[in-house]
Parts: structure tokens; C-alpha cells; sequence
């Protein structure tokens, strides 16, 4: 499950260099990397500290489903704190005999890939929770916890230990001597990782493949029922809540599947440099340009997802403001337009008995100009 199998055929070629690009680094070339690094590692750590830094200042960002972006928030701060720092030590630097050894080759090895599991992971089930939040409507509204989503993000982390567990194992059986780590992680990919990455791409494409069309349904589907009850002029308060709802949870799902697409085309130039070959390069100035970058984009996405989030999320942006005004304050974001439903306020009163029906009753004229909406769930009457 190597996540970058462009280094597979480099042992193969025989350079004067021992880098794994294949030349010696120019100092231009070096000095221009390292910034390209330095920038995307600045970019990525602040944009990902910040949605934490957000979520633990404002108590109106801490939903459900910003809870699983801001796991995936760490997970990427995790990625850049580790990965990327070897990758400059050994693919910009190319200081190879620093990072050498058995032991040492398999824990880099194993970081990365445990963190490549870890992203893959959390994508997915927070498109399933979108996909549920669409499907069941106000019941989802009604049921969730953040206690819930939290074991939730729980099993994530032990889930994806649990699937580089066995590719550790097999690894550790590997025994090359004292040799550098590259030449360790062309091993690991040759005998493990090209079968075990077809497989987790696989049953990863096709599940957000299966959540994309499930979700997409789901919308087609209520937006039908919607339509009819309009037509039947039957668009009660409760089909406006969850008509509003609704709309709110696909803004959400467009969120994270821009997300996944970034991520996929982040890869496309690892598998254009593992399908080229670098042998079929040698005679070409950009190898390691093409090199440099088939391992870059790979830590690239970890930048561009705090961006996604402030593109598309109206509260994260308010939330950024306020946070640069007052960064030590405690009152709450304040949105500049009101997010009321329909520019009213209406109170859901929640009766969970065996039809699991809800009763909405407008707020009174007084608290209408607030703009809030506020839940009062009451189970088991």
C-alpha cells in the first residue's frame, strides 16, 4: 500500500548520483523545492489548525458534521508533521543515507501509509454521514449525538490501524541490511504494496462511487416529494424544516465530495510517473521535476481542504473573521445575514413516539426577529 510507487523502477537504473530521482540536485532546483515545500507544509498547518482552533472557540461550529472534517483536519496536520519532512530529507534534499536501516525504513514506510488509510477512512464515512443525513431527514436531525459521532471517529482510527496492521507485519519480514530507506520502500511496494493498494483504491472507489449515487438518489427523491406536496398544496412547516434541512445537508455532501476530487487528482501525477518509468526519462532535464512532483501532490490535498472548507461553508468564513477581530474572546460567530428558515424561526417539538411524527409550531412575533431555530426533543413520551 505504498503511496508513491513511482520510486519502484529507480534500482533498476544505474547513476553516478545516489539519489532516487536519478541526478544530482542543481542548487536552483534544490532552493526552489524546498520553498514549493515550505509553502504547501505553512499553507496546510495553518489552514487545518485553524478549523481546530474554530471548532474549540465557537460553540456553533462544533456540529456533527464539521466534527468529521476537523478529524480529518488533524489527520492532515498529522501527514505534513511527519511525511513531509522525510520527503524533504530523502526526495528534495536528497540526503539518502541520513534515514537508513531496517527499523527505520519500516516506521516511515508505516506512517505514511497509516496516514493515507487514515484520510482514505474518514472521506468515507463522513459521506456516508452525509448520505444518511440526506435519506433520513429530520430523523437523522433528531437522533444524532456528538457522543455518537465521536465512537464514530473512534472506530475510524481503529479501523484503519487495524488495515495497515497486516501490511506492517508482512513488512517487517523484509530484511535488506543497513541500506537506505528509498531503497527499502521500492521493496515494500514490489512485494506488498502494488496488490495491497489495488485493493484499498478499489473498495475505496467503489464506495464513494456507491455513496455519490445513493446520496444523488436520495436528493432526486426528496426533491420529488417536495415537489408533489407543493403541488397538492400540502407544503405544511414541516416539509419547509425538512426542505431546508435538506438543502443544507446536500451543501454539506457537495463539501466533501470536492474534497475526495482533489484528493484523486492530487494522485494523478504518482500514477503518470509510475506508468512512465523513470528509465524511459534519463535523457530528459525534468526528471526530477516529474519525480518532485508525483510525491508532492500527494501531501498537496492536506493544503487545499481548509480552503474547500472557507469556500464553501458561509459560518467557517464568519467564524475566521470574528476570530481574527477577537481571537480571545467568547461569544459565538455572528453570521451577516440571517440563517433563519424562511426568515422565521420555527420550534420543533420532537414527539418520539411509535409514528415518530414532529409537531413544528411557530415562535412567538418577540423571539421571530432573532433568527434562531432551536430543538426541543423529548423521547419516550
Amino acid at each position: 500500500m505504498e503511496a508513491s510507487p513511482a520510486d519502484s523502477d529507480v534500482p533498476q537504473v544505474t547513476q553516478p548520483s545516489s539519489t532516487n530521482y536519478g541526478k544530482s540536485p542543481t542548487s536552483f532546483t534544490t532552493i526552489t523545492q524546498v520553498i514549493l515545500v515550505g509553502c504547501l507544509a505553512l499553507v496546510s498547518l495553518t489552514g487545518n489548525s485553524t478549523v481546530c482552533i474554530l471548532m474549540k472557540r465557537f460553540k456553533s461550529i462544533r456540529t456533527i458534521p464539521n466534527m468529521f472534517l476537523a478529524n480529518l483536519a488533524i489527520v492532515d496536520m498529522f501527514n505534513i508533521l511527519i511525511n513531509l519532512p522525510l520527503f524533504t530529507i530523502v526526495g528534495v534534499l536528497e540526503f539518502e543515507e541520513t534515514l537508513h536501516g531496517r527499523w527505520v525504513s519500516l516506521a516511515v514506510a508505516s506512517a505514511q501509509n497509516l496516514f493515507n488509510v487514515l484520510k482514505i477512512t474518514s472521506m468515507v464515512v463522513t459521506m456516508t454521514d452525509r448520505y444518511i443525513a440526506i435519506s433520513w431527514g429530520l430523523r437523522y436531525y433528531i437522533r444524532k449525538t456528538k457522543a455518537k459521532a465521536a465512537r464514530a471517529l473512534c472506530v475510524v482510527w481503529l479501523l484503519s490501524i487495524t488495515i495497515t496492521l497486516p501490511w506492517v507485519i508482512l513488512a517487517s519480514q523484509l530484511n535488506l541490511g543497513d541500506v537506505p530507506t528509498y531503497k527499502y520502500r521500492i521493496a515494500y511496494f514490489n512485494e506488498i504494496g502494488r496488490t495491497a493498494s489495488f485493493f484499498i483504491y478499489l473498495m475505496f472507489g467503489l464506495a464513494t462511487t456507491l455513496l455519490s449515487v445513493l446520496t444523488f438518489w436520495s436528493y432526486k427523491r426528496k426533491l420529488k416529494k417536495f415537489a408533489k406536496l407543493r403541488k397538492e398544496k400540502h407544503d405544511s412547516q414541516e416539509t419547509q424544516l425538512d426542505r431546508a434541512r435538506t438543502r443544507s445537508e446536500v451543501q454539506a455532501a457537495w463539501t466533501i465530495g470536492l474534497i475526495i476530487a482533489a484528493y484523486i487528482l492530487c494522485y494523478v501525477p504518482c500514477i503518470l510517473y509510475a506508468a512512465v518509468g523513470p528509465e524511459e526519462m534519463l535523457s530528459s532535464n525534468e526528471i526530477k521535476w516529474f519525480g518532485f512532483a508525483a510525491n508532492f501532490f500527494l501531501y498537496f490535498s492536506s493544503g487545499c481542504n481548509p480552503l474547500i472548507y472557507l469556500a464553501r461553508t458561509t459560518r467557517f468564513r464568519a467564524a475566521v473573521k470574528q476570530l481574527l477581530k477577537n481571537p480571545f474572546g467568547s461569544d459565538d460567530v455572528k453570521l451577516e445575514k440571517p440563517r433563519g428558515l424562511i426568515n422565521n424561526v420555527y420550534k420543533v417539538i420532537g414527539v418520539f413516539q411509535q409514528h415518530r411524527r414532529i409537531k413544528i409550531t411557530p415562535l412567538p412575533a418577540s423571539l421571530k426577529k432573532q433568527n434562531f431555530m432551536t430543538l426541543n426533543v423529548k423521547k419516550g413520551c
